[in-house]
């Protein structure tokens, strides 16, 4: 639509045919989120996105852009089969989930949870990982010989014969090559044609990318990343594939990404100094020994300025790869994205801080993400053990001969030699693991050791742990946008984390204000944490003294329970207390309503553009783009001008 004219072109004919600066402004709204989230579904919540200009305007708007001839026609031909589509609010079209309750497009509408677990099954069972494939039915054929049939499409260039199995006479699967193939083919071609530049290991690398988008095959994606974190000391860091899970309501399926940052060697150093200690703070995380990694890989930590990031949702820190087998093999790397982080500085009064909070907040907010994100990253995805039977038939620990931190009896329970930890929690994984992430974040955000590496030391130091307990409590209060009252699920896995960690905090002041009035009667000093309530307000009052003294002790028994349960595959145990823990009473249910009063809009990122050009003196020309939607909507039009040219 946008790719026929510049924009603001289109924008003076729609001014011309009578559409309002109002519904343009809409127009522009929904195009950039639409382009942001890479679709119409929120990438941070997964609710659906709705223009909000007029059916019939848009129609106007559609059919008068510049577009030419045979593009045209097909323009034309998406808005007709799709417009309702697009402006549809059925209930099961809101929000991503899974069928019959959301939409997805990792499994088809006519599937449930059972036939879903049964594929799995069989996947687990075949040794095929999900990562970057989707299951689907045809309708015009849901069974054969009796049997449902399942397809299992696997994302590939090449589309290799069909295999076709039956299990357990419960039913048919046929996996399918070849989805996405136009796609992997031009992701092939430029890898291609990328490999020329590499030197030899990256070369190997990118042999191992194009095998893998290629073919659908996850070895050879986990030995390109294997690679990749071998290869160290780069002025450019780069990776791709489908490797976040956040979007697959059950955390199996991943999303395509792919990102290009340039190393910032200056800001890396104090990250680089807590990967040094990081053996000696893990130490003092609340686990035994035993519940650590038996072999220490030394990880990466970098601080990067991203150039490009392909992706629904732009993160300010990863730890990757995410295939458990290649971490515990040779390690991971772990990046902060510094402008990212930066860009998400809080301008004007902070929501839900009293005024006596608000110049500290905005003083420390920097330095308390800085050591978050590095802990959660580092030390929180990076930290743990699972407990694991081999194929053999052996364990990867002292089986019967450990004790149990929470039971003290004897460690029974372990993961099977095909299970991993997202297929043995599924939907509850992401959402646990991004809590003992953030936990492990938040507990170690007052060690001395840590603070130490960030520069931070005596009162400054206090006030830096502060501003990352308020930080927290904050974002489980703001949380409560991501929780739908009628279905009472959760939209968004960090979000249900934060608000688990907010009520553990509230939770562990409850009880400290029950133990004052049965030993004294009472205490003149303020509790650790209160949400003070008015009717249209909500105040967080975090008493800083208590930090240490009531913070840190429920922390750390929180965190315990997280690994331990993580550890010795103890899904059931895990779901109990999250789900308690995640659940909202009605005096924190009256809160939302404030919250979603006081919401503010998720900030779009514009990402720049480069583009070779001879007349330059590096031959590379970096272009970037005003910070408005018209600016989203040209930097999306400009990357992918090659592709437009084609539709």
């Amino acid at each position: 639509m946008f790719s026929g004219e510049s924009v603001s072109s289109l924008q003076n004919r729609s001014y011309a045919a009578g559409i309002t600066k109002r519904e343009w402004k809409y127009l522009t709204a929904f195009a950039a989120c639409f382009l942001t989230n890479m679709g119409n579904y929120l990438a941070f919540g997964g609710i659906k996105i709705i223009p909000g200009i007029p059916e019939q305007k848009l129609d106007t708007i559609i059919n008068l852009c510049g577009l030419q001839g045979n593009r045209k026609e097909r323009l034309l031909e998406l808005w007709n089969e799709t417009k309702d589509k697009i402006y549809s609010l059925r209930e099961d079209e809101r929000q991503l989930g899974l069928p019959p309750f959301g939409i997805s497009m990792y499994y088809h509408s006519t599937l449930r949870k059972e036939d879903i677990d049964t594929v799995q099954a069989w996947m687990a069972q075949h040794g095929v990982e999900g990562w970057n494939t989707k299951i689907w039915r045809r309708e015009e054929e849901m069974e054969r010989n009796g049997l449902p049939l399942y397809e299992l499409w696997i994302a590939s260039s090449e589309k290799l014969p069909t295999e076709v199995y039956t299990y357990r006479d419960k039913c048919v699967i046929e996996v399918i090559y070849g989805h996405f193939c136009e796609e992997m083919k031009e992701v092939v071609e430029h890898l291609e044609r990328a490999f020329h530049y590499g030197n030899g290991r990256q070369r190997d690398m990118i042999k191992e990318f194009i095998e893998y988008f290629k073919t659908g095959s996850i070895d050879a994606h986990k030995r390109a990343q294997k690679i990749w974190v071998s290869v160290k000391d780069l002025s450019l860091e780069t990776n791709i594939g489908f490797m976040e899970t956040y979007r697959d309501p059950i955390g199996i399926r991943a999303e395509f990404e792919g990102f290009v940052a340039a190393v910032d060697k200056d800001k890396t150093v104090k990250y680089s100094r807590l990967a040094e200690i990081s053996e000696q703070v893990l130490r003092t995380l609340p686990w035994p020994r035993e519940f650590e990694k038996d072999v220490f890989h030394m990880p990466q930590f970098q601080s990067l300025t991203m150039i490009s990031f392909a992706n629904s949702s732009i993160p300010i820190g990863i730890n990757l790869p995410n295939y458990e087998g290649v971490r515990r093999e040779v390690g991971f790397k772990n990046i902060v994205l510094e402008n990212i982080l930066t860009d998400h500085e809080n301008v004007g009064k902070v929501t839900f801080l009293i005024d006596g909070d608000q110049e500290i907040f905005k003083k420390r907010v920097q330095s308390a993400l800085h050591i978050q994100i590095a802990c959660h990253e580092l030390l929180g995805h990076g930290s743990g053990k699972l407990f694991k039977q081999r194929d053999d038939g052996t364990y990867n620990y002292k089986y019967g001969e450990i004790q149990h931190p929470l039971t003290n009896e004897s460690v029974m329970k372990c993961y099977t030699s095909d299970q991993t930890f997202d297929s043995v929690f599924g939907s509850l994984s992401a959402t646990f693991e991004e809590c003992r992430a953030d936990c492990v974040g938040l507990y170690l955000s007052a060690e001395p050791l840590v603070l130490n590496i960030f520069g931070h030391t005596e009162d400054e130091a206090d006030d830096v742990v502060y501003v990352n307990w308020l930080c927290m409590v904050r974002a489980g209060l703001v949380a409560l946008e991501f929780f739908n009252p009628q279905t009472r699920n959760w939209s968004q896995p960090h979000m249900q984390a934060r608000y688990a960690l907010l009520r553990v905090l509230l939770r562990a002041s409850e009880n400290e204000a029950k133990d004052e009035i049965d030993q004294a009667g009472g205490s003149s000093e303020p509790p650790f944490l209160q949400l003070v309530s008015q009717e249209t307000e909500v105040m967080i009052s975090l008493n800083r003294s208590k930090v240490r003294s009531v913070g840190l002790p429920a922390l750390r028994d929180f965190l315990k329970r997280l690994q331990v349960y993580k550890t010795t595959a103890d899904v059931d145990s895990a779901r109990a207390m999250y789900t308690e823990i995640s659940q909202v009473p009605d005096n924190l249910l009256a809160l939302r309503r404030i919250v979603l009063v006081k919401k503010r809009p998720r900030p779009l990122l514009v990402q720049v553009n480069t583009v070779l050009d001879e007349s330059c003196e590096e031959g590379v020309r970096l272009i970037d783009y005003p910070t408005s939607f018209e600016g989203v909507i040209a930097s999306f039009v400009k990357r992918f001008e090659e592709w437009t040219l084609t539709c």
